[in-house]
């Protein structure tokens, strides 16, 4: 059974946080191979973790204040796990709930966007997030020329999908 917690970068103490940290390096470099590192608390910080208390599995998003958008970076989970893309979606939706809870609070807009950028050729990914709720532009001015939801992206290369969060 897995469980998602969400961390907040404005809500989160210090110490608990880092040993956070700590073991999402450890499942990035696993997962991705890489010596990728995260050097900082992100806005928001999803992880999944198993009935061990371990972490299995983080999505880090960031938010722009002027679009009220929350765009999405690294994703990475266990690779012993068969289904990656049912925890992706868990931790999508996790954020979804956290960010919705805060929205409730009035600590942040009634209306907030969840971004990703996903290359023009990578379907896979267009599917997947479209199975999570998100919208494929129909034509690249659309999310282009939006003032909401909006992050800088390479219109030639990549596409903005995005999903509303509201209240």
């Amino acid at each position: 059974m897995l469980r998602t917690i969400a961390y907040f970068k404005h809500l989160a103490a210090n110490t608990l946080i880092r040993d956070v940290l700590i073991q999402c390096n450890q499942l990035i470099s696993v997962d991705l191979g890489v010596n990728e590192r995260l050097e900082f608390v992100p806005d928001l910080l999803m992880i999944t973790k198993n009935s061990d208390n371990a972490v299995t599995g983080l999505l880090v998003l960031h938010y722009t204040v002027s679009t009220r958008a929350w765009e999405v970076g690294i994703m990475s989970t266990m690779k012993k796990y068969d289904n990656r893309n049912e925890m992706l979606e868990l931790l999508i939706n996790g954020a979804v709930d956290a960010l919705r809870a805060l929205q409730e609070r009035e600590t942040i807009d009634k209306t907030v966007w969840l971004v990703k950028q996903v290359k023009m050729s990578d379907s896979r990914q267009k599917e997947l997030f479209t199975k999570m709720g998100f919208k494929y532009p129909k034509r690249w001015m659309d999310n282009f020329l939006s003032d909401t939801g909006y992050v800088p992206f390479d219109p030639f290369e990549m596409i903005l999908m995005k999903r509303i969060v509201q209240a």
